[in-house]
């Protein structure tokens, strides 16, 4: 799957926590997909 379709697997609600998160906080690398 491409990013946009994780992404979209992910939820709203994942988005906003990312958002707020400091990038080092989030265990996975966007790069990897």
């Amino acid at each position: 799957a491409d990013r946009a379709e994780y992404w979209e697997k992910l939820g709203e609600e994942v988005h906003e926590r990312l958002q707020v998160a400091p990038s080092e906080s989030v265990p996975v690398n966007y790069g990897a997909y």
